[in-house]
């Protein structure tokens, strides 16, 4: 089973570290044993998550890593990796890829 075959419902995160919610969601994990997830806000900031997959679909199943500020001057609207897994890349409102 692939880590992209879960379906995670932010809301089902533990804690909302994002002032002011989520506007984007990007799955990094490669494994099976443990998906990665990083979500971007109306905060400027991405946070990395770690959910074991057996509990993806239950409530309060995430735990936050690490909060990344960027460089951005408004909401994180879009977050790509590129193919090797090596660079994050990030879209903002204020119209700035980073």
């Amino acid at each position: 089973m692939q880590a992209n075959d879960y379906k995670i419902k932010v809301s089902h995160l533990a804690s909302a570290p994002h002032s002011g919610g989520v506007d984007a969601i990007c799955g990094l994990s490669r494994r099976t044993d443990v998906l990665e997830i990083l979500t971007g806000g109306k905060d400027k900031q991405l946070a990395l998550w770690r959910v074991d997959p057996s509990r993806a679909a239950e409530p309060n199943h995430g735990e936050s890593v690490t909060l990344f500020p960027c460089r951005h001057s408004s909401a994180i609207r879009s977050i790509a990796t590129s193919s090797d897994g090596t660079s994050i890349y990030t879209g903002g409102a204020d119209r700035k890829v980073e």
